[in-house]
């Protein structure tokens, strides 16, 4: 995505939809984790790639089932265009490979339920 606020919206969109579909559909049981994280990706032909990428991957282990989270640093980007969205439960995780720990927080909709836009 071009922005991180871009990305949460696509996130919360693509939750939706399969949120929209397991009710419709028992037999659907998909939950998807999703992570948001900014930075400079190395582009390498149609790969992106390097330390961002990474972190993004990495940030999947500390996600639930259904759940969104987002790094602070995207957070301090998409949180400046996004009304409706919250970001809560802000904790630091352990990520392979980086000495420091990461601040990550649970992405959701501010109370305008699937469907509403950032």
């Amino acid at each position: 995505f071009p922005s991180a606020s871009q990305a949460v919206r696509g996130a919360l969109g693509i939750r939706d939809a399969v949120d929209r579909t397991r009710r419709s559909d028992p037999s659907f049981d998909a939950r998807l984790r999703t992570a948001v994280h900014a930075g400079e990706p190395l582009i390498e032909h149609d790969d992106l790639l390097g330390h961002d990428v990474n972190i993004t991957a990495r940030l999947l282990d500390h996600c639930e089932p259904g759940e969104i989270v987002i790094s602070e640093a995207a957070r301090e980007l998409a949180g400046r265009r996004l009304k409706r969205v919250s970001f809560s439960g802000k904790r630091r995780v352990k990520i392979r490979g980086l000495t420091t720990k990461v601040a990550i927080y649970s992405v959701d909709r501010n109370g305008g339920g699937p469907g509403t836009s950032g």
